[in-house]
């Protein structure tokens, strides 16, 4: 029997299977649609194809065999789109469904000469086209998340365009500088579902499985219309893997060592710094059960005085399939971290030591995120999503220095932290037709902390939203959305925030387009700002209980062009905040302390390059991006008279010049690859201002052998051994070298 035939008869058996079971469910007045998907010329099977039956909620994934089917359609007349990384899209129009009724349709695509990711859901929180979206948007895929071979996620973000790390706070265009991770204005999802800490507010990166990322997509520019506080800057949508048909076992196994310190008075031990990794991953189906699970263990020595750590982490997702168009993902994720706490360096002769006293110090974390997305189609135009999550981190430490602090701890002080927080969200998609759609819904976050650290509080917090995209002809789509939040703290503190966005996207041709976006953030204050009250590393922290919101208004104009083997994307973009909530030094009763206020007036406006490319068939694959930031401090409250001074001073923490560099040989089995990253020194800083400050100058080497069931992959990190600080007195890793094996049966 000959591939043909038994290809249509899968077909056959499948719109056969699913015609009875819709007899048996009294769903004969739906009907079915089905094809495959394939590569023009050779015919090759494409799996993983988005199917997208336009001005509906249906749709379907190619699978394996590139077959896919898009049930319960209603009788009607549709347009369905096929899509797939690194192939140009198809649309067949005028398909006439009739009830009960079983439509073949095969689709045949074209490889394009770059790969461009065709569909993206976090810029609109609905399914959208890469070229349609209102908003700059990157995304990083699994390879390349795997040829990178980070510990953890926000170490590879740092080579997206825009994107920097600043003592481990994620910045997007300079809009979160460092705050010692009391807060963030990037908002963390993990398929949809917000995965931020109620205490602090910041991201744990330790908690996120790297080998469970399916892709990774970064939101650039205010989207608190959307997604509420913490989108201020932007928002990343880790997108985990989904739960495989066929079992699926990988055993991966790292490990690394530190190279000696580039000067050899900085040589602070004789033994070998090393890291190793161990993770192992299943996924299987078992009947409408699909489940995928994994174990995680992260040791290291650390290539710094108290910089050792030892983690472990584990992860469960599970899909259950009701219906056709019914669904329930659950999930479960946990991570424990013991490390140790390194503030500041012991000197700047001893950079890799740190003082005697802090010899020692400890911290041990835990995180544990649970939730579940329910998904179903109400009817042929209407969908209902259900998301719950619930997240509980706490940690202990003895941080606290053995000196009396006046305003709360007492000297050498235990700090406990416990920190419970539960979000709930119900959205609902429209589909009006193929012109008109809106996304509309509600959320309620309850936050409660117990801590030496904070005292005992909790806040709670309720928004509703919605959107509405108008697409009047093929080249021009509006988004337009407004979203209300009501933020309450239980020391009476109120607000409420209305946040609109304004989206305009016109298509200049299938392959390019332009797009503008306007609209308004904004970022409640996080427990950890209002309520710390500790002493530690000769700094004094106390609370700011009144501490209110910050926002901004935010604008971009953009485009995206699609110019042979060549993908240009450009943007200039202009941010004013107002209220911007910094730590800065006060004077209460004749002692210097740090507080978290709301000073007033900044400014962030910048231009943003990219072009990625691919030669030889794609043999070598390529990507340079430039971003340049002007980013000001206009206005500022003085902390002691409370009189508003004028300024024009840089925003501390914020870098002019952002270049990142990315090329990847592949020559069959073997890949080689590069990544580079220039960030210019920072202008300002807050606390030690009279400390040497270099620019960030940073490549790391690559490369793989891959023949199933094998897969080899041998790093170098910052091969050049550049010695560089994010934030004063604290040294950035030296260079590493990793060999990772992995294993897939």
């Amino acid at each position: 029997m000959n591939k043909s035939s038994s290809l249509s008869r899968t077909l056959f058996l499948l719109a056969t299977v699913f015609a009875f079971a819709q007899t048996l469910l009294g769903q004969t007045d739906r009907g079915v649609i089905v094809g495959t998907v394939k590569e023009q010329g050779t015919g090759t099977a494409l799996p993983g194809a988005n199917m997208i039956l336009e001005g509906t909620t249906l749709g379907a994934a190619s699978d394996i065999n590139g077959i896919y089917l898009i049930r319960a359609v209603p009788p009607g007349t549709y347009r369905l789109r096929a899509t797939v990384i690194g192939y140009l899209p198809n649309v067949v129009s005028s398909i006439k469904v009739s009830a009960g009724d079983t439509v073949r349709l095969n689709f045949l695509l074209s490889q394009t000469t770059i790969d461009v990711p065709e569909v993206v859901v976090t810029a609109s929180r609905r399914a959208q086209s890469f070229l349609e979206t209102p908003a700059s948007v990157s995304v990083v895929g699994a390879l390349r998340l795997q040829e990178q071979n980070f510990v953890t996620v926000d170490r590879m973000l740092e080579f997206i365009p825009g994107v920097n790390l600043m003592g481990g706070q994620i910045n997007i265009r300079g809009s979160s500088g460092f705050s010692r991770g009391a807060g963030t204005r990037v908002l963390l999802l993990v398929d949809g579902v917000p995965m931020l800490p109620g205490d602090s507010g910041d991201i744990k990166w330790d908690a996120l499985p790297p080998n469970e990322i399916d892709h990774v997509e970064v939101v650039k520019g205010a989207a608190s219309s959307l997604y509420g506080s913490n989108a201020l800057g932007g928002v990343i949508n880790v997108i985990t893997k989904d739960p495989s048909e066929k079992p699926v076992t990988v055993l991966r196994n790292s490990a690394g060592i530190y190279d000696d310190a580039y000067y050899d008075e900085w040589q602070w031990t004789e033994r070998t710094l090393s890291y190793n990794n161990q993770d192992v991953s299943h996924s299987r189906a078992i009947g409408n059960l699909k489940l995928r699970g994994s174990l995680g263990r992260r040791e290291s020595t650390g290539y710094q005085q108290n910089g050792h750590y030892h983690r472990f982490s584990g992860y469960l997702k599970a899909k259950y399939n009701f219906s056709p168009t019914s669904y329930l993902t659950a999930y479960a994720n946990y991570a424990r971290d013991r490390h140790g706490d390194v503030i500041a360096w012991k000197s700047e002769n001893d950079p890799y030591e740190v003082d005697p006293d802090a010899t020692g110090d400890v911290t041990l974390s835990k995180k544990l995120q649970i939730g579940g997305t329910y998904r179903t189609l109400l009817n042929q135009k209407m969908t209902l999503q259900l998301r719950n999550a619930y997240y509980t981190n706490g940690f202990d430490n003895r941080l606290a220095d053995d000196v009396a602090n006046p305003f709360c701890l007492t000297h050498g002080d235990t700090i406990h932290v416990r920190a419970y927080k539960n979000d709930f969200e119900a959205q609902f998609d429209y589909e009006w037709g193929a012109k008109h759609a809106t996304t509309f819904g509600g959320a309620a976050t309850l936050n409660f902390i117990d801590a030496t650290l904070y005292g005992e509080h909790d806040g709670r917090s309720f928004a509703g939203y919605v959107q509405h995209e108008w697409r009047p002809n093929p080249v021009f789509t509006a988004t337009g959305s407004l979203r209300f939040d009501h933020n309450y703290v239980d020391t009476g503190l109120k607000e409420y925030h209305l946040n609109p966005r304004l989206g305009l996207v016109y298509r200049l041709s299938p392959r390019s387009s332009l797009r503008l976006s306007t609209g308004r953030g904004f970022r409640a204050a996080t427990m950890a700002e209002m309520f710390t009250c500790t002493r530690a590393g000769g700094f004094t922290v106390i609370p700011n209980p009144n501490l209110g919101s910050e926002t901004a208004w935010s604008h971009e104009v953009g485009a995206q062009f699609v110019l042979s083997n060549f993908l240009v994307n450009s943007a200039l973009f202009w941010s004013a905040y107002d209220d911007l909530i910094e730590g800065d030094f006060v004077t209460k009763r004749s002692v210097q302390v740090i507080q978290f206020q709301n000073f007033n007036r900044a400014r962030i406006r910048g231009a943003e390059l990219e072009v990625n490319g691919s030669l030889w068939l794609k043999r070598i694959n390529f990507g340079a991006s430039y971003t340049y930031l002007d980013a000001r401090e206009l206005e500022r409250r003085n902390s002691q008279t409370g009189a508003i001074e004028k300024l024009n001073e840089p925003l501390a923490y914020r870098a002019k010049h952002l270049l990142t560099g990315t090329a990847t040989l592949n020559l069959g089995k073997f890949s080689f690859g590069a990544d580079s990253r220039y960030v210019s020194r920072v202008q300002r800083v807050r606390v030690y201002e009279d400390d040497p400050r270099v620019a960030q100058k940073v490549t790391n080497l690559r490369a793989g052998w891959r023949r199933k069931p094998v897969e080899i992959t041998l790093n170098a990190y910052n091969v050049f051994q550049f010695n560089y600080t994010q934030v004063e007195r604290n040294i950035e890793p030296l260079r590493s070298y990793a060999l990772t094996t992995a294993l897939v049966f």
